[in-house]
């Protein structure tokens, strides 16, 4: 309970209501919200605060078919996630941040800022798009949130590293 009152839990998959539904997901794929809701007899908007704390972990995706968005297990596979990162990698400025990431793991957004001369919303919001996607996670340092590359994302950076 305590995670829950004072802030996110670092994990989704913590919270054992969330590991359900995750697992329920997995098991029945396509569901819609309203279906999913009755399932598990729950609200719908406690489900969606679970649901969001997949989605922000990319543990599950949502994919529009027809008039319904229906909820799928994330099981993107490494080709995917290459095709992601490549396109990141065609931006030179989301480059160049990628590659400081990868080069000064920890870094935080406002010495992002100042090295790109960006204004720190603006540098927040490339952080949170690669964060979205997998890339880069965060990890809270006492009052600052420091920069890493995923690892998996970082197997597929060393290739396409300028030499």
């Amino acid at each position: 309970m305590f995670p829950i009152v004072f802030g996110r839990l670092k994990h989704a998959l913590e919270n054992p209501k969330t590991k359900e539904i995750f697992y329920f997901i997995q098991r029945n794929p396509g569901m819609t919200i309203a279906e999913l809701s009755e399932e598990q007899n729950m609200n719908r908007g406690t489900l969606k605060y679970h649901l969001s704390q997949l989605l922000t972990n990319n543990k599950i995706v949502f994919i529009r078919k027809g008039k319904f968005s229906r909820l799928f297990y994330n099981s993107m596979s490494a080709m995917d996630k290459e095709s992601i990162i490549s396109s990141y990698l065609r931006n030179e400025k989301s480059r160049d941040i990628i590659f400081t990431i990868m080069d000064t793991p920890g870094v935080t957004n406002q010495e992002l800022s100042g090295r790109f001369d960006l204004a720190k919303s603006t540098t927040h919001e490339y952080l949170k798009s690669l964060s979205d996607e997998g890339i880069v996670e965060f990890r809270q340092d006492g009052k600052f949130k420091r920069c890493y590359i995923v690892q998996d994302a970082r197997m597929i950076l060393l290739r396409y590293r300028p030499q």
